[in-house]
């Protein structure tokens, strides 16, 4: 299970392990993801087995264009930190498609608004029998509708979509 703080810095998403530190203790913070220029919204799944962020790169903002992933967590050899693995793509473009705010409905579903009908929409990424490899992102409505369900991200903190249920956003 994932007992720790996540944090995000404008290169890198990393961890915290779960103990009442200074944050000025570089050597105790543990980088789990770098390669995008911007992270935000780092969601543990309820079991601890997933991560699911969202991350962007410049000189375009999150509402421009962004991308969604997820990832399985696991310790790393040495039992001591946590780690991610197999990333998989969730939604998003770099430079075409802004995807944001992933929030868990469930275990095994995602929950994201998407733009890619013009308009922040709601979307869902449900593993298909257990397998976060062999799934697919789909729209929740069943039309696009030409309203927005989400806001730009102008805080890194805002959250506007939340899951109810697997079937109530």
């Amino acid at each position: 299970m994932l007992l720790a703080a996540l944090c995000t810095n404008t290169r890198s998403l990393s961890v915290f392990p779960p103990r009442r530190l200074p944050l000025s203790t570089p050597s105790l913070l543990q980088r789990l993801l770098e390669g995008a220029d911007f992270y935000a919204a780092p969601r543990s799944s309820s079991s601890g087995d997933y991560l699911v962020w969202e991350q962007w790169y410049h000189p375009d903002l999150p509402f421009q264009s962004a991308e969604i992933k997820v990832a399985k967590v696991v310790l790393t050899v040495d039992g001591k930190g946590l780690a991610v693995e197999s990333q998989i793509h969730v939604a998003g473009q770099k430079e075409a498609v802004s995807v944001q705010d992933p929030n868990w409905a469930a275990n095994d579903c995602i929950i994201f608004t998407s733009d890619i009908s013009g308009y922040q929409n709601p979307w869902a990424y449900k593993f298909e029998n257990g397998d976060v490899a062999t799934s697919h992102a789909s729209p929740i409505l069943q039309s696009p509708i030409e309203e927005e369900c989400g806001l730009p991200r102008w805080w890194l903190s805002r959250h506007g979509l939340s899951g109810l249920s697997e079937y109530l956003v």
